[in-house]
């Protein structure tokens, strides 16, 4: 079980079930957890360091006043999660969150400084990035669809191998981003340009 008011070392969490419940001040670090369900659940001026979600459901959880620090979620469905509460240091040199292979639709990330962010070969659907500062993060292979781009600070941003995003170069920082074909030419929709088939020329 997870207390309040605690601190918790080196500790490895295994098929923790918590419903509707509330987790308050309580420090984690370089703790691990496994096949947990936190859905619904409220973490209230917590922090995570250094911490390792793996195959967690963390659905609509709400991070009330809580603070991140290098913690990866890896396998995860998180979906609904509003990120925007979080407590962000003043002064960004790393990431505070890592996603791989993880379910973030619905939620918000809006007007947040994560430069450097990873969300790797993850599902984003419906998610908020509007005003967001995601400059240098590794944002490859996510599916994209309906996301939410607009004021945006991609700068350097890896979006290799990402698909279905709607991102309009006018009112976003794509400067040095990477892209893959054909997908990138989704860029080129807010121009209301007409592309001809592409075809290699063989001689």
């Amino acid at each position: 079980m997870i207390d309040c008011d605690s601190q918790y070392l080196n500790k490895e969490f295994i098929d923790l079930k918590y419903k509707e419940s509330s987790i308050e001040n309580s420090l984690f670090e370089n703790c691990t957890f496994i096949s947990c369900n936190f859905d619904n659940i409220t973490f209230k001026k917590c922090k995570f360091v250094e911490c390792n979600f793996k195959s967690c459901s963390i659905n609509l959880v709400k991070f009330s006043g809580s603070s991140f620090l290098e913690t990866n979620f890896l396998d995860c469905k998180m979906k609904g999660i509003n990120w925007t509460a979080i407590n962000l240091p003043f002064v960004v040199v790393t990431s505070v969150i890592f996603f791989n292979n993880c379910d973030i639709s619905y939620s918000s990330f809006y007007e947040l400084k994560l430069p450097g962010i990873s969300i790797i070969d993850c599902k984003a659907h419906d998610a908020d990035f509007r005003a967001a500062d995601l400059s240098n993060s590794n944002l490859s292979g996510s599916d994209f669809e309906n996301a939410q781009f607009n004021k945006t600070n991609m700068k350097a941003a890896d979006l290799r191998r990402s698909i279905n995003y709607r991102i309009d170069p006018t009112e976003n920082i794509i400067t040095n981003a990477h892209f893959s074909f054909p997908e990138v030419i989704d860029l080129l929709r807010s121009f209301k340009i007409k592309i001809d088939d592409m075809k290699e020329n063989n001689q």
